[in-house]
């Protein structure tokens, strides 16, 4: 018997794949942005005394970041100053998560204080 050689289907050109998120430079996981977060609250027993690590506040610059440089915010000259300032009420609002709570997600919430801030400093 012969085999019946099946058609071989042109390969179509797709557009380029964008890159996956944990290539991007300002790629933050939730995973170890509540790692730093819990050596955060180790570090002190008070507010005052608590240390932020490199780690963590590199980890906050990027959200910042990644968030001002959203094609909806592209036209706005003040972007250096939000991001500056939404650093500084991430870091203030730093001890108000409660990382025992089971659908506790710190990545979103610095990402809502990150758009709220924007979103009022216009």
């Amino acid at each position: 018997m012969s085999e019946v050689e099946k058609p071989v289907k042109p390969k179509l050109r797709h557009a380029p794949s964008r890159p996956r998120p944990k290539d991007s430079p300002y790629y933050v996981g939730t995973r170890e942005l509540k790692d730093e977060i819990k050596k955060y609250f180790d570090s002190g027993d008070s507010k005052e005394t608590r240390v932020i690590s490199k780690e963590l506040g590199e980890m906050l610059i990027k959200i910042a970041t990644r968030y001002a440089s959203k094609p909806c915010f592209s036209g706005y000259y003040f972007k250096s100053e939000f991001i500056s300032e939404a650093i500084y009420v991430m870091i203030k609002r730093l001890s108000n998560i409660n990382l025992d709570h089971p659908r506790c997600n710190p990545f979103s919430y610095f990402n809502i204080i990150s758009l709220k801030f924007l979103i009022t400093s216009k």
